[in-house]
């Protein structure tokens, strides 16, 4: 972010001596860097004299609010929030006006995202908008008469910039213009673009907006399993993206598409749309259980999980949770995992037939459980403290056994593993198999549960991964692959 008159450029470089992101400035001309503020998460907006900036601080289950002068000193916090309701990692915005701070929200125990206007005098807040759509970045226009922000369907979770590795941006939505002060909505944008929630912004003097705008090409693959290197395409058109899934027929592939459908596909390309409830939307992953009964998904509205048999249809409601995510189906066909966040991101289970949930991890903070293809084994993903050099929470794999919780395996996440594609098993359960991209190219890695180098799966020489399964019998992979491209764009008024 430039400085209002515009002789400093302030950004955040992370630092793991310091354990986060540190506030840098530098003369816009260049020159030497001169640290100004520790721990901060998001860009910095300043107030109209360039006296002082606000920005967003986390801090475990809190996030901040925090306003500080523009060389780093006399901190206060505006406003706090606790989990699950947060601020958001795109940053608050100072009014023209100097009097107001805004920023976008997500009360998660609720489902909704919101814009609160915070008062810079006492830090006293209103509401002026809510949505079950994912708020990005607020800016204010220069005259003081609305805000800005890219509204999306939440059809993907957010990442938060500490989450180190290689992400995959490919969602977002449309510019809509929240008038101030009555919060009236509408939208600016009636273009198909896909316009990045993270970095919306506003040029001082004029109503130009500058944002990054996102597009997606992502068909399946599949390939038997000695000719990997030989994929063969068989949907078109339909972004897959998240986890898919085999039934064990080994000849049908189940997903769902950027556009919250749940569809089938068969190895020969013949396709098929299974039906959900009127107005509701497939978002995360698919699962197909075991004995190929039925798939599983988490449905909006309400984030719950539910249940549809591929041949005959008939979706059914398993799970009533505040938000509930990630369901896994066991092999045998009568249990799906889940993660929950109740008080705290938690693992659960639910027969298939529905019924009162049963906690399987609720001690630790976990997010995702994927049962191995025997059911012998439990994959999950937790943040685990290390205190060493500094204290700093990361992101680890553990197995433990399904019969009695006890841990078996535990490793950090491969620092090249891409971030929004889920681990699957191998089909031997000897390791779990993950998504690395590097210089734009996607491959297959297997990390040993026994520990030791990860080892490559596949060999591709182009494109990106979005997801992949393995069948059943282990014969077949298949892949939801292409291509993610990124532009930043100009917008002028009246365009």
């Amino acid at each position: 972010m430039f400085s209002p008159d515009g002789q400093h450029l302030y950004f955040a470089r992370g630092s793991m001596s310091r354990g986060g992101f540190v506030l840098n400035r530098v003369p816009a001309i260049g020159g030497s860097e001169t640290p100004v503020l520790d721990d901060v998460d998001t860009p910095v907006s300043f107030s109209p004299e360039g006296k002082q900036f606000v920005f967003m601080r986390g801090a475990g289950r809190l996030t901040h609010i925090v306003i500080a002068s523009a060389d780093g000193g006399a901190q206060r916090i505006l406003a706090s929030r606790r989990s699950p309701s947060t601020f958001s990692f795109f940053g608050p915005s100072w009014s023209p006006d100097g009097k107001t701070v805004a920023a976008s929200g997500a009360d998660q125990a609720k489902g909704r995202w919101s814009v609160v206007l915070l008062s810079v005098a006492n830090g006293s807040s209103r509401e002026i908008y809510s949505t079950e759509n994912r708020i990005g970045r607020v800016r204010w226009v220069p005259d003081g008469s609305g805000l800005l922000a890219v509204m999306s369907e939440t059809l993907a979770r957010q990442s938060a910039p500490w989450e180190t590795g290689n992400k995959l941006q490919i969602s977002g939505g449309a510019i809509w213009h929240l008038g101030y002060p009555g919060g009236r909505a509408e939208r600016l944008t009636r273009d198909l673009a896909d316009y990045d929630v993270c970095c919306l912004d506003v040029a001082a003097a004029s109503r130009t907006v500058v944002n990054v705008q996102n597009s997606l090409v992502s068909d399946l693959w599949i390939a038997p399993v000695d000719q990997l290197e030989k994929p063969r395409q068989i949907t078109w058109g339909a972004p897959v993206f998240r986890r898919h899934s085999w039934l064990p027929d080994n000849d049908t592939i189940v997903y769902r598409d950027l556009n919250g459908n749940l569809n089938a596909v068969h190895r020969d390309g013949r396709t098929a749309n299974l039906p959900l409830p009127d107005n509701h939307k497939v978002v995360s992953g698919v699962s197909a259980c075991g004995d190929g009964r039925y798939v599983v998904f988490q449905l909006t509205p309400g984030n719950s999980i539910w249940r549809v048999a591929p041949g005959t249809g008939g979706a059914t409601q398993l799970t009533s949770g505040s938000i509930d995510a990630h369901p896994n189906c066991s092999p045998d066909g009568k249990w799906v995992y889940y993660a929950s966040l109740r008080d705290k991101p938690s693992i659960w289970r639910v027969s298939i037939d529905g019924g009162e949930p049963i906690p399987l991890l609720i001690q630790t903070e976990s997010f995702e459980a994927l049962p191995s293809p025997s059911g012998r084994l439990i994959y999950y993903s937790t943040f685990e403290w290390d205190e060493r050099p500094v204290r700093i929470r990361r992101l680890r794999w553990v197995v433990i056994s399904a019969q009695d919780r006890k841990r078996l395996f535990s490793f950090e996440r491969p620092a090249d593993a891409t971030l929004e594609v889920s681990p699957a098993w191998a089909p031997d359960e000897g390791g779990l198999d993950y998504v690395a991209t590097q210089a734009g190219i996607s491959n297959i890695w297997r990390q040993p549960l026994t520990g030791g180098p990860p080892v490559q799966i596949t060999h591709f020489t182009t494109g990106k991964i979005f997801s992949f399964a393995w069948s059943p019998d282990g014969r077949w992979l298949s892949l939801g692959s292409g291509s993610n491209r990124s532009d930043v764009v100009l917008i002028s008024d009246g365009q």
